[in-house]
């Protein structure tokens, strides 16, 4: 079977509607969300999470992002669950919530679904 560009596209939108769904409740500046970045690139669809590292002592007194240049902290999220301990994992089960949905949307017929 071949999946098309905009199956692709698609399964891709899923990922990150998935993603911004974890955060909808506990969040603090929604700076990883509103930076995700989907891109079609010669291996097919990169999904990117900058999630670059901020002043949060300027975003709590002016509400202003202002990145320090000090790298990322989506992994560290990923892995630890950010202040809320609520996110663990989120990138892995945002994969496999959207594969499931797109799955069934796209009324494949599947043996087993063993998602890694």
């Amino acid at each position: 079977m071949i999946i098309s560009t905009l199956d692709l596209q698609n399964l891709a939108n899923k990922i990150v509607e998935k993603i911004k769904e974890d955060f909808e409740v506990y969040h603090i500046s929604k700076n990883l969300i509103n930076t995700i970045k989907i891109t079609q690139t010669s291996r097919g669809i990169d999904i990117d999470i900058p999630a670059e590292i901020y002043d949060l002592q300027r975003w709590y007194k002016d509400r202003v992002i202002v990145y320090n240049g000090n790298g990322s902290y989506a992994q560290e999220v990923d892995e630890q669950g950010g202040f809320s301990g609520t996110h663990t994992n989120y990138v892995e089960d945002a994969i496999k919530s959207a594969i499931k949905e797109w799955i069934s949307e796209k009324n494949f017929k599947v043996k087993e679904i063993n998602i890694i």
